[in-house]
């Protein structure tokens, strides 16, 4: 689903991702029995919330079953009121967010799953909408790789903000059994420049979807035309790459440059020690 097909292939796929995502947070009242909903139940549930306006949790459900339905706009304004009476109830959130991102509003989405898990860190079906807020961003960071690539001429006239950094995955030599560490001596890197915080980070996602796109997601050490092309692309200012030497004896030897959107590159930092 790289290339052909898009997000709108996604789409075609969403009721069944809907359902397994939001059956297991409809628990029913006998023993925490899992009431599945689906479209079929709507006229019972339109016809008990008539007897009952003011039960959320039947309102919960009958915003989950028009979802499912595809009926996002009156999905999403029942989801609205059950917020206002139940604001942690989880499957409101996601009928809420999912609907945003069938309408390929991921930024949206994003703000929404963030709010919610900023107010309800521990609620029942934080996990769910947690995981959600994870497949947005990457569909979102895609999106944007994917526009960069097509304005690249434009972005490559607009100089980097010096103070936005991207951290490109280290170069692994020597011990090849150590290749998986290559992103995550980037994200300590990454993390250990946030706590500088004039400085901004490009979030490690970000950046992978961007390799991702350039066919560069295996790691290793660019030439130094094609890191200040990624730079531009990210809009940093700065993009630091480095090497960790690993042998099977000995110390190892980390070695870190920066690289400029003009090309030009800083002399190699280094430091070694046991591992």
């Amino acid at each position: 689903m790289r290339r052909t097909g898009g997000w709108r292939a996604a789409r075609r796929g969403a009721s069944h991702v809907a359902s397994a995502v939001l059956l297991p947070l409809l628990a029913g009242c006998a023993g925490g029995r899992v009431a599945r909903v689906s479209p079929a139940d709507i006229p019972q549930l339109e016809a008990q919330l008539t007897q009952a306006p003011n039960n959320a949790t039947l309102r919960s459900r009958y915003a989950a079953a028009l979802f499912a339905a595809d009926r996002c706009d009156d999905a999403t304004a029942e989801a609205r009121r059950v917020q206002s009476t139940l604001p942690a109830d989880a499957v409101a959130a996601l009928v809420i967010g999912q609907c945003q991102e069938r309408r390929e509003e991921f930024e949206g989405a994003l703000t929404s799953y963030r709010a919610y898990l900023a107010a309800y860190p521990n609620a029942r079906g934080a996990a769910a909408i947690r995981a959600r807020e994870l497949l947005v961003f990457r569909a979102h960071s895609t999106r944007q790789a994917r526009l960069a690539l097509q304005n690249e001429a434009q972005l490559a006239q607009q100089p980097g903000d010096p103070n936005t950094i991207a951290v490109l995955p280290l170069e692994i030599a020597g011990d090849s059994s150590y290749q998986s560490l290559s992103r995550g001596l980037a994200q300590i890197l990454t993390s250990d420049l946030g706590l500088i915080q004039r400085f901004r980070l490009v979030e490690r996602l970000q950046l992978g979807t961007l390799l991702d796109e350039l066919q560069l997601a295996q790691g290793g050490r660019v030439d130094v035309s094609t890191a200040a092309r990624v730079g531009r692309l990210m809009q940093a200012g700065r993009l630091v790459q480095g090497l960790a030497a690993i042998p099977p004896e000995g110390d190892v030897r980390l070695e870190a440059t920066v690289v400029l959107p003009t090309g030009e590159v800083t002399s190699p930092e280094t430091v070694t020690g046991r591992f």
